[in-house]
Order: structure tokens, then C-alpha cells, then sequence
């Protein structure tokens, strides 16, 4: 496998990994409003991976999309809560994402989700506004997929973030995961 292939296949990976970080994979057992969310994601990112496997000649074109949803459910956990192991959240909300590639098969993608919803932690569960969001960079030198998560509700703030940076021989060279709550 030449180190584009490798490179490209690191960003698919990650971007399946954002998926997951943002709930995506959890739609199948969510509610029947949910599915659209996620064919339009399960599509969104199949048209990603797709438009990788084409982006592999250095004078390829600049390729950049971005999706908006509005009203749309997002059912997701962090595996670190405030008084107990998970973090289990369901909102409805407004969902961006964004990606582009260059010519070089770099890559840049980003996704945010802002809405309403409840949040489950140590037992208990709040009402409050919940933000989400995920990010991906990716070219032959190094690549880094990052979080943020904010929760402000009825008796609870919830701060979270990661970060994992690789560099081109995919050894992780910074892996940070951190959660706060007041």
C-alpha cells in the first residue's frame, strides 16, 4: 500500500470515528424520526470515502461540500460521565458538516450539532442546550481528529474534549481526553 493509500485510508477511518464520537452509529435503535439522520450521514459518508478512493493524482481539483440539517435527533454517549462511567445524551437540533480535499489528498473535515435535549449521567437526568462537535485533518505528514462537547442545563455543566494527532507512520504522537462538570 503506497503512503497516499495509507493516508487515505487513515482519513476513512477517522471519519468513521467521528461518526461514532457524534452518535451516528447509535441512529439504528433510535427512534423512526431519526432515520433519515442517518441515511443522510451513512450517504454523506459513503460519498466521503467514495470521493477519497478518486483524489489520487497531485494535480486532482479541490473537492469541498458542506450538508445542513435542521431538526434533526442525534442520540450519542462520552465515555467518561460526571458521577458515573458514560455520558448518554439525546437532542434535536441543527447539524452542520463540511469537507474538502485538495489535490494532494489532503483533507479537512468538520462537523457541529447545536440543539435541545436531555442529558444522563450518575443516575440523573438534565434538560439544557447541548453543542457537539468533531473535526479531522488529515494529509502525509500527520493527521489529527479533535472534539468538543458543552452541556449547559438545569444543574449541571459539562465541558469535554479530545485529541489524537499521528504522525505520516500513523504513530500516535498526542492523545488527550478530558471531561469537566460543575
Amino acid at each position: 500500500m503506497t503512503t497516499r493509500e495509507q493516508s487515505q485510508h487513515r482519513v476513512n477511518e477517522r471519519l468513521i470515528a467521528g461518526a461514532t464520537v457524534l452518535g451516528f452509529d447509535r441512529l439504528e435503535e433510535a427512534r423512526r424520526g431519526e432515520e433519515s439522520m442517518r441515511r443522510i450521514m451513512l450517504t454523506a459518508l459513503a460519498a466521503m470515502a467514495l470521493m477519497f478512493s478518486f483524489t489520487t493524482s497531485a494535480n486532482a481539483d479541490t473537492f469541498t461540500q458542506t450538508i445542513n440539517q435542521h431538526n434533526v435527533t442525534v442520540s450519542s454517549f462520552i465515555p467518561i460521565g460526571c458521577g458515573g462511567p458514560t455520558l448518554t445524551y439525546t437532542a434535536t437540533g441543527n447539524s452542520v458538516q463540511h469537507i474538502t480535499v485538495n489535490g494532494a489528498g489532503d483533507s479537512w473535515f468538520t462537523a457541529t450539532f447545536e440543539g435541545t435535549g436531555t442529558l444522563t449521567t450518575g443516575g440523573h437526568t438534565y434538560t439544557g442546550h447541548l453543542m457537539d462537535w468533531f473535526g479531522q485533518e488529515d494529509n502525509n505528514k500527520n493527521g489529527v481528529i479533535h472534539a468538543t462537547f458543552n452541556f449547559v442545563g438545569d444543574g449541571l455543566t459539562v465541558h469535554g474534549a479530545f485529541d489524537t494527532t499521528t504522525n505520516a507512520n500513523g504513530t500516535v504522537t498526542a492523545d488527550h481526553f478530558n471531561v469537566s462538570c460543575r
